[in-house]
């Protein structure tokens, strides 16, 4: 709470739950990135046990209005069940983060866990362990708390659940969802048959985005190659003086297993160049796992990632800053 606090606008205002209303009370406002924060004074009890809320929005309103958040991340008073969303996890270094569970409750505004985990956008599901269980949990981690980035990855975490909960309460959440199948699991792989062997499977978005990247490239003057090089297909590069210039691979989804082998990739592709290439992990989400954060940073690896809109437009919005920090050989 403190860290939200921190140089926010502090503002009255009543807040309505399914759980009940709240307030009014004192509220932590943020203009910039456009994100409120409510603590209820007190924990309250509910069929788990004792629990503390948090609840978060997009759009402060009027001093009369009463407010209704866009996501609830509920913590409760010891962690002994996962019922509850929140999660606050630390890596071995002693950092916090805060992690979601990743649904929606709410009446017509509810997304369930698996609409949740297929149509959120720029966020991916990493395994924690709970003390004194075997079994993980995957979960969102939204960021390290004291991070210099947090507030921004919790109010994009934030706007994708106000994005969710208006598909919900608008009744288009189902043909959202349809669109997504099509878009990255039936329409992004099919069976390719050649004669006189097996099937291959080939992931068609992983080829969608690897058009829309070479677009970009070409769009800031650079030319973009995906042929054999040194008895390897890389995803595509750029080449100048005899060498790999700008080297990328792409993953369609930014689980541990596409991670690993990424790394691996990006490491193995680059290896015997005259000079080292610049490694570019395409993906749509960032890792916040701190050993995966350590290992891109050590191998010099850096992140390019991507969105898809509605009308399954691929952009790339850091592309210009990772070209500026990289002009040249």
């Amino acid at each position: 709470m403190r860290r939200l606090a921190r140089g926010a606008q502090v503002v009255q205002r009543r807040v309505s739950t399914p759980g009940g209303a709240f307030g009014p009370g004192r509220m932590y406002w943020r203009q910039q990135p456009g994100l409120w924060a409510y603590f209820p004074d007190d924990a309250w009890e509910n069929r788990t046990g004792e629990r503390r809320g948090a609840a978060f929005g997009t759009e402060i309103g009027e001093p009369r209005e009463v407010l209704s958040p866009s996501i609830e991340i509920n913590f409760p008073h010891e962690f002994a069940s996962r019922h509850l969303t929140g999660r606050v996890i630390v890596d071995p270094n002693g950092l916090l983060y805060l992690a979601h569970k990743g649904e929606l409750k709410g009446g017509r505004a509810n997304v369930g866990l698996a609409h949740f985990e297929r149509l959120i956008s720029g966020f991916c599901k990493e395994e924690v362990i709970w003390p004194g269980r075997s079994a993980g949990e995957s979960v969102f981690v939204i960021g390290a708390i004291d991070d210099a980035s947090f507030l921004e990855r919790l109010s994009d975490y934030v706007k994708e659940a106000e994005r969710l909960r208006v598909l919900a309460r608008s009744g288009t959440l189902e043909a959202a969802l349809r669109g997504a199948s099509l878009r990255f699991r039936a329409g992004s792989s099919g069976t390719i048959r050649v004669r006189g062997s097996e099937g291959h499977e080939v992931n068609r978005f992983h080829e969608k985005v690897l058009i829309a990247l070479h677009t970009a490239l070409l769009s800031n003057a650079l030319n973009a190659l995906n042929s054999r090089h040194a008895n390897m297909f890389p995803d595509i590069y750029t080449f100048s003086a005899g060498s790999l210039d700008l080297l990328f691979e792409i993953k369609t989804d930014s689980s541990f297993y596409s991670l690993y082998t990424a790394i691996g990739q990006l490491t193995v592709y680059g290896a015997g160049q005259r000079r080292s290439p610049r490694r570019v992990l395409v993906c749509p989400a960032s890792p916040q796992h701190p050993n995966f954060k350590a290992a891109l940073k050590q191998q010099d690896i850096h992140l390019l990632l991507y969105r898809v809109d509605e009308a399954e437009n691929i952009s790339f919005p850091n592309l210009p800053a990772l070209l500026a920090r990289h002009v040249g050989p």
